[in-house]
């Protein structure tokens, strides 16, 4: 039997709180007591759907409302009794540490083709969907707005990093762009983009340095949501064990009709018997984690194993990149979740009416099987539709 570790890298917290709270909780009752004991309180809602990162970095209290769940600093004497009254009323459901997260990608071999590899392998040219209509969330580093391959495209962008606007710092956010809803005809090279015609959400929650807090990814979530975006793809993660913060965004999202996609991380070393367990956020039940696969459809040697629900290509992956370099070929969980994100669109734009839950579903139902254990693969490799009645 494989032996399948939890993951090796230290996981770093920041000293605030993640609660969640309850779906019923009367939030400006709830403010008003955080208030009245001194705290300054900032409501999502009243700041457009989402906090500015400087009023994050300050603030006591951030509630994110659309989600139920907040932000708090290391609580005084004072605020941790009103905290405890409330959680013993069942109006905070759990109380968690804020951690950071970082992204997840590393350098590979290049592919060759009218299509990248990765798209022939999941069928994308025999599929009449562009995920028109779709919103796409893609939360990292941000994204270079001056790529010819996105010119003249609608892009939404925001950062939640304080000190720091959108163009992408380090490449990362603009690959994973790319594969999920890079262009159907790039200046050069082959196509190497999913859903082409999908409506891109650019949510910077990393910063140039390549680090981003919990509470930055759960402002951009509220943002996302608020916006209409039905895939949020976090190539992004941690070393932590699951947390009830992430699975309560992951089913509050679900609700909404969005589905998040994480990534099950890259720190195994298969062909010297080391499996390293999926990562944070990707190993809640409510969030879809992605493993990786080479183009022989055989487990990517780095691609953590545990808790996979599906597979994508992601070795030796082209995509855009950060000019003056233009594009970049990698390898990583990241590349693989890029493409299930693109695929995703697809299926939301073949049946707009299907709840959240119903295409997940559905992906999982149409992959193509691997001989390969549930524990690396999942339901196998990712497919994308051919028809509207693809999938039962």
């Amino acid at each position: 039997m494989k032996d399948i570790h939890p993951p090796r890298d230290e996981h770093r917290t920041t000293g605030r709180k993640l609660v969640v709270l309850s779906p019923t909780v009367n939030i400006p009752a709830m403010t008003r007591a955080l208030s009245a004991v001194g705290m300054d309180v900032v409501v999502a809602s009243e700041r457009g759907g989402a906090v500015p990162p400087e009023t994050m970095a300050t603030a006591d209290a951030i509630v994110f409302d659309r989600l139920h769940m907040m932000v708090v600093t290391d609580p005084s004497p004072a605020v941790l009794s009103v905290m405890n009254e409330l959680q013993a009323k069942g109006i905070l459901l759990s109380v968690e540490d804020e951690g950071f997260v970082h992204p997840l990608s590393a350098p590979g071999p290049v592919g060759q083709g009218d299509v990248t590899w990765g798209l022939g392998a999941i069928g994308v040219e025999q599929s009449p969907f562009a995920g028109r209509g779709i919103r796409v969330a893609i939360f990292g580093a941000g994204f270079d707005m001056n790529h010819p391959d996105f010119q003249g495209r609608k892009v939404v962008h925001r950062s939640f990093v304080p000190g720091e606007t959108a163009p992408d710092g380090n490449g990362f956010g603009t690959y994973a762009a790319g594969i999920a809803c890079g262009p159907r005809n790039p200046s050069q090279g082959p196509r190497y983009g999913v859903a082409y015609e999908a409506e891109l959400y650019i949510v910077k929650v990393l910063s140039d340095q390549g680090g981003g807090a919990d509470g930055w990814i759960m402002n951009g979530i509220n943002w996302a949501l608020e916006n209409g975006c039905r895939v949020l793809l976090l190539p992004l993660g941690s070393a932590r064990p699951p947390t009830e913060a992430y699975r309560a965004l992951g089913e509050r999202a679900l609700a909404q009709g969005a589905i998040i996609v994480g990534v099950a991380g890259q720190g195994s070393h298969r062909t010297r018997g080391d499996i390293q367990y999926t990562g944070s956020p990707a190993n809640v039940v409510t969030i879809l984690s992605v493993g990786a696969v080479d183009s022989d459809l055989r487990v990517a040697d780095f691609s953590n194993g545990g808790k996979i629900d599906i597979v994508g290509p992601g070795v030796g992956v082209l995509s855009s990149w950060s000019l003056p370099q233009a594009y970049n070929t990698l390898s990583g969980t990241t590349a693989a979740a890029a493409h299930v994100a693109g695929v995703l669109g697809l299926l939301m734009e073949a049946d707009p009416h299907a709840s959240a839950p119903e295409i997940w579903r559905r992906m999982l139902a149409t992959a193509r099987q691997l001989n390969a254990p549930a524990s690396d693969v999942g339901a196998g490799l990712v497919q994308a539709p051919v028809s509207a009645a693809t999938a039962p």
